[in-house]
């Protein structure tokens, strides 16, 4: 015998009697019959309360989706066991969800066509710059006979023109990868000291070039890390490139490397013009420069910043700042020593 309350009749949009003329199941979405099947076949085998979600199709042609919880209240071998089961109107909530769940798939396919795009333009661009870039070095050299001075400077000009926007191609690419999870981490064992001693090599004549006081510390002995070497140098010389962009001429700018038992540290401090407090939350975010004068003044799509930050989490590290408006900025990140168990790893 089947008993039915009101409540239930009101869900569906029918009155009790005629609820009471068909078995439950026939109320059910063809979809879910089977789930509601398993569900009763689990509460009766294992004699325990179990619980299920599914849609009921409702008088007017819609359906709602309920929680059942039934349990077997006494069991006979003449009629069967008898079950309660309570229905609960479910709908709300699990529209939200599925809402949710359909926006979360268009934001990754989204994000799969974005990279696509851009690594499709990448490729695209890659051919046509490296070319402009090859002759136009050639032409400066030289190597195709000689030019006046104003045809070398005109050279000059289009060869780091082209150098520019490569490295802009590379770091729009760069940023699509990471959020797509697509970047991979290469661990390997290296010495961090001697990031150190390349980056020296790297922007110590750029900082002569505008008297600029360059300083490497190290504080105790580092020793061993397990990390990608080449990502812990992007994010070291993205750091120290900021720091000599935005450091005016006859200024300091002193990097350290610090370490303890579980993690290392690097830090890049300048006497630069400073971030204002109000600035500092947007400073990750990707494609953010952060004042029109800062645009106007100096070069960059302000994707190195976000591109840091992302490395260094991979990494499972943190990257932070301290600045002051007018006096200077610290950046400093820091990572574990080792990444257990792994030889490669996955941002997603």
């Amino acid at each position: 015998m089947l008993e039915l309350n009101l409540t239930l009749a009101e869900m569906l949009g029918v009155v009790r009697s005629q609820l009471i003329k068909h078995p439950f199941s026939a109320f059910i979405h063809p979809e879910d019959q089977a789930i509601y099947y398993r569900h009763r076949k689990r509460v009766i085998d294992a004699k325990q309360q179990h619980v299920d979600e599914l849609r009921l199709n409702r008088a007017d042609g819609t359906h709602l989706w309920v929680r059942i919880e039934t349990r077997v209240i006494s069991e006979t071998e003449a009629d069967g066991d008898t079950l309660l089961m309570a229905v609960s109107d479910i709908t709300e909530r699990k529209t939200h969800e599925i809402e949710l769940h359909l926006a979360k798939e268009k934001a990754e396919a989204d994000s799969r066509a974005k990279s696509a795009f851009l690594a499709n333009m990448s490729h695209e661009l890659h051919t046509p710059l490296n070319a402009i870039i090859g002759f136009s070095g050639l032409m400066h050299e030289n190597m195709r006979g000689d030019l006046s001075e104003e045809q070398q400077q005109f050279v000059k000009n289009i060869l780091n023109a082209g150098r520019k926007l490569l490295l802009m191609v590379d770091d729009m690419l760069d940023m699509s990868n990471i959020e797509a999870g697509f970047t991979r981490l290469e661990i390997h064992p290296f010495k961090p000291v001697e990031i150190l001693k390349t980056a020296l090599t790297l922007y110590n004549e750029k900082a002569k070039a505008r008297d600029i006081q360059l300083l490497f510390e190290t504080s105790g002995e580092v020793g061993l890390i397990q990390a990608d070497l080449s990502k812990i140098k992007q994010v070291l010389f993205n750091l120290l490139s900021n720091a000599i962009k935005f450091t005016p001429d006859g200024g300091k700018i002193t990097v350290n490397l610090s370490s303890s038992d579980n993690d290392i540290e690097f830090s890049v401090s300048d006497s630069g013009i400073g971030i204002s407090q109000e600035d500092l939350s947007r400073l990750f975010q990707p494609l953010q420069q952060l004042e029109e004068t800062l645009t106007k003044n100096y070069e960059g799509i302000g994707s190195g910043l976000f591109l840091s930050k992302k490395i260094v989490e991979m990494h499972g590290g943190e990257i932070k700042v301290t600045s002051e408006l007018g006096k200077g900025s610290t950046f400093s990140f820091s990572i574990p020593r080792r990444m257990e168990g792994k030889e490669e790893s996955s941002y997603e």
